[in-house]
């Protein structure tokens, strides 16, 4: 049965026959979140700005299209799911929060974090956190 139609907005369980709690209603977006600026996102291209750093451009799930990322992540290649700091985010063990800038020449909308800016074990300082597809 489907409780969303057949009950009204104040009913505690379902009235459809399913004797299920009513999940509590999704609240307004915590823009003060630690997390909020921090998005998985998939690698679309990569393109190589000099010896050690690569321009990315990631879908991180946006209408407004994708981003682009400088960043020297060995591990940052196209196809892989990475996990993107935005401006206004602020991972562990970075100073403030994250800004645009211009990283070798190139403008960044963010950065990338590693396994430690999420507080997460393993990993190398240098290396982009991968999230798996499955």
């Amino acid at each position: 049965p489907d409780c969303e139609t057949e009950n009204t907005a104040e009913d505690e369980t379902c009235m459809a026959g399913c004797d299920t709690e009513r999940p509590a209603p999704a609240e307004e977006e915590d823009l003060d979140d630690a997390y909020h600026h921090i998005k998985v996102g998939k690698i679309l291209t990569s393109e190589d700005v000099n010896d050690t750093l690569k321009k990315l451009s990631i879908d991180v799930g946006r209408s407004s299209g994708p981003v682009t990322i400088v960043t020297n992540a060995p591990n940052a290649h196209e196809g892989r799911h990475v996990v993107v700091a935005l401006p206004g985010a602020e991972p562990e063990g970075v100073p403030g929060p994250i800004k645009k800038a211009t990283v070798g020449g190139v403008p960044s909308e963010g950065m990338l974090c590693n396994p430690s800016m999420l507080s997460w074990s393993g990993g190398g300082a240098t290396g982009a956190a991968l999230v798996p597809t499955t």
